[in-house]
């Protein structure tokens, strides 16, 4: 099973569990984050649910990215919190989770052993 089938399960398994649930994407693939464009982007989405429930922030993290990744994940994962160079601000809201799709240098020769399992 895929990565991307593992998140979408953990989706409907959120759906199954807390009731209304929404599900923002995020796909980093290019060389470096540019961070101002991924917080208007997330920015944009979350404006456009404009719902009080739980989200899942889907971040899809290609692995040709190699700049500010660290950053990134550090800002969204354990400060909850990240910055544009103009002073824009994304917050994680408390009810809000996190799901990072990555292919590890370990898994990049076997996917199928990269499944959420329980």
């Amino acid at each position: 099973m895929g990565k991307t089938t593992c998140v979408e399960r953990l989706y409907e398994r959120a759906i199954d569990t807390i009731g209304q649930v929404q599900m923002i994407h995020v796909s980093l693939c290019d060389r470096h984050i540019c961070i101002d464009s991924l917080i208007d982007n997330l920015l944009q989405k979350k404006k456009q649910l404009d719902c009080p429930a739980p989200m899942i922030i889907h971040v899809d993290l290609s692995h040709i990215v190699k700049r500010d990744v660290d950053h990134v994940l550090f800002g969204m994962l354990v400060l909850g919190t990240l910055y544009t160079s103009s002073g824009r601000i994304w917050s994680k809201r408390r009810q809000d989770y996190y799901i990072v799709e990555c292919l590890s240098l370990q898994e990049q020769g076997n996917p199928s052993d990269s499944c959420y399992k329980q």
